[in-house]
């Protein structure tokens, strides 16, 4: 029987959860059995066959749906037979104590039902969720209103983050956070696991709170720590997160509070829903596109003003195109530009001046292709739109240019980052090599050896870890990037909570082409991986192989009847185009075996596949010979076009 079984519950978050896993391998050696299980909710981005290639010893619990945070532990908790139950977020990185640390805690704490530790973000930052107090209207309001950042160390304004109590202190608290919850087996399950009626977020105040009405303490424990990259498979900015989050807090309310108070915690509640939606909605869909919308308001008013020029200059009438038809036409053109443009990726963050031209181009066919259709009583002038074009080229550019200006200079955003890299050489130059295909413009400074003397042979390094500050300072250092194979966990972790260093960190390891890291504790997650070089993990591709898929979808729905009586064998076809349509799958994906795919693949995730590209190995237009599916799936990915999918597409419906 195992010491302690760890719950980890998986979405979409492999780069994370491998190293998550990795930190857990470390931790193990400490003396004490442990099991490790994952639950997956359904990922599409290849967590099953990275665990299943490099964590063999994981048990596995493939679900077919996301089946929420709380039921999908509670599966985890049945499989389990550990002593104690840890339930851990795949976003979280151990020190290689940390499991120790706990299991001797509740060890010599008997009354201890569950316990939580200290969590820093990916800057180091502590995250004052490590430790809570129960929800209250108080508290909620006070959270809600900006009360709780004003005065984050008062007792009466920040009860829910419990600011008053000493961060670095051993505490019995109210409420843990659900990314680490070090649980007695017994008290678990005396209290029925999470209550599955919250599907994400609020479980594990639940289960906090009934724990301790059980009888048993909720303690903080703060000389343990755990790198927490915050908010990585929530995606917190999205509306779906705030909804969840706030529906989460009404059912809490019900659960544990009644009449008019809980009315009124109820009231509160949803008056946050639509201000904190609203207040997301305005940064991510407006200021998120503000370039885009200033360029449509602009093309806009050049297309306006260029025809009130012409209307005088032609025809001698300023009121010439002051019609409906034409105002038509000018929010038509207008919008068909700037369309284009963000297709060809000219919003895109590493645009390039050739993808402006392209998406101006043939947003300009397309205009005179459909002007040539239109009624002479709807047309303005070819004259207006090339001359529209050429102005739109000119000012899409200049307000581009000044758009990375600004963010270069003023806000600083598009500066050139400097980073660091505390690896061996070997691993350093690996991690470079994937640090520079996520990030061409970032200037690696150079290497520091993650010892305190250089070895004999130290011409690769820079200086040693144990001069790390003064060097960073020295250099200017935006970033910092720790291999854990080089360094331990416990040793990176000390580094980052140092005080006064404004670095973002990343981590990564040898085994693991993918660096993460989280810059603030308001901030997702964020991942750098080798498959960055692959055309399907740039904007442009993506777009074009949806692009693909739709017309493919609405060409098999329009001429269905066609299809059926002339190819008997393509019932299915219907079905798969509604899937394909509705984003549930794409109709040309990966070509998979039973033979296990190395967690290093990294292939860009593709939805569900209709037909895979099993055809490319036995044509003779792609010249490359395929050794094996990784070599083929490989290729896919870098090598992506338009072309081979339709061909596929082709060749299934019409041939095969």
């Amino acid at each position: 029987m195992p010491t302690l079984s760890i719950v980890i519950v998986n979405y979409n978050v492999r780069h994370f959860l491998t190293n998550c896993l990795n930190s857990i391998e470390k931790s193990k050696k400490m003396g004490f059995h442990v099991e490790t299980i994952v639950v997956d909710n359904a990922s599409i981005d290849g967590s099953i066959t990275a665990i299943r290639s490099s964590f063999p010893e994981v048990k596995l619990i493939e679900n077919k749906t996301n089946v929420g945070f709380g039921k999908a532990n509670n599966q985890g908790f049945d499989t389990a037979s550990g002593q104690y139950i840890l339930a851990l977020n795949p976003d979280t990185i151990l020190q290689e104590d940390t499991l120790a640390r706990c299991w001797q805690f509740m060890e010599s704490n008997r009354d201890c039902g569950v316990l939580g530790v200290k969590m820093v973000d990916g800057s180091g930052t502590y995250l004052p969720e490590s430790k809570r107090g129960r929800p209250s209207l108080w508290n909620a309001f006070c959270k809600f209103s900006g009360l709780t950042s004003l005065f984050p160390k008062s007792k009466w304004t920040s009860g829910y983050y419990l600011g008053h109590l000493d961060e670095d202190q051993i505490q019995e608290v109210e409420v843990l956070c659900g990314a680490f919850m070090f649980f007695r087996s017994e008290a678990l399950l005396s209290c029925s696991g999470f209550d599955e009626d919250f599907f994400m977020y609020g479980e594990d105040i639940d289960l906090s709170v009934r724990i301790k009405k059980a009888g048993w303490k909720v303690v903080y424990l703060p000389d343990n720590r755990i790198i927490h990259f915050k908010g990585e498979s929530s995606k917190k900015a999205s509306f779906n997160y705030i909804k969840h989050f706030y529906q989460s807090m009404s059912i809490y309310v019900g659960k544990h509070y009644t009449g008019w108070y809980g009315g009124a915690f109820r009231v509160l509640i949803r008056l946050a829903i639509w201000l904190t939606a609203g207040i997301s909605f305005i940064k991510h869909n407006v200021l998120g596109n503000f370039l885009l919308i200033m360029d449509f308001a602009l093309t806009f008013g050049i297309q306006t003003a260029l025809k009130k020029t012409w209307a005088v200059f032609y025809f001698d009438n300023p009121d010439y195109y002051d019609n409906l038809a034409s105002q038509l036409h000018t929010l038509g053109t207008s919008f068909t530009w700037v369309f284009f443009l963000w297709f060809f990726g000219h919003y895109d963050l590493n645009w390039k001046p050739r993808r402006q031209w392209t998406g101006l181009f043939f947003g300009t066919a397309c205009i005179l292709i459909v002007y040539s259709l239109l009624p002479s009583e709807w047309r303005s002038s070819r004259f207006l739109i090339i001359a529209g074009a050429l102005i739109t080229l000119l000012a899409t550019l200049l307000t581009r240019k000044s758009s990375d200006w600004l963010l270069k200079n003023w806000l600083q955003k598009g500066r050139r980052q400097n980073y660091l890299i505390v690896a061996l050489s070997e691993n350093a130059k690996k991690i470079r090599e994937t640090l520079l295909q996520n990030e061409p413009q970032a200037n690696v400074i150079g290497f520091l050896y993650p010892q305190n003397t250089l070895p004999a042979d130290s011409k690769d390094y820079l200086n040693t870890i144990q001069n790390i500050g003064q060097v960073a300072d020295l250099y200017k250092a935006d970033n910092i990037v720790f291999s854990t194979d080089d360094l331990p966990m416990q040793h990176i972790l000390d580094l980052m909570v140092q005080p006064d260093k404004e670095v973002r960190y990343l981590i990564t390891g040898s085994e693991e082409t993918a660096m993460v890291s989280s810059n603030s504790s308001t901030s997702q997650g964020k991942f750098y991986h080798a498959a960055s070089s692959f055309r399907l993990s740039q904007g442009l591709y993506i777009r074009l192989k949806r692009t693909i898929d739709v017309s493919v979808s609405l060409f098999v729905i329009l001429f269905y009847p066609i299809l059926t009586l002339a190819l008997s064998r393509k019932k299915d076809l219907f079905f798969s185009a509604f899937r394909v349509l509705n984003g549930k799958a794409t109709w040309v994906g990966y070509l998979y075996s039973d033979q296990k795919v190395s967690s290093n693949e990294f292939l860009p995730p593709l939805k569900p596949s209709v037909w895979n590209i099993e055809y490319l190995k036995n044509n003779q237009d792609y010249l490359p010979i395929f050794p094996d599916n990784h070599a083929l799936n490989q290729y896919y990915a870098k090598n992506y076009s338009p072309a081979i999918d339709l061909s596929i597409v082709y060749h299934k419906i019409f041939v095969s």
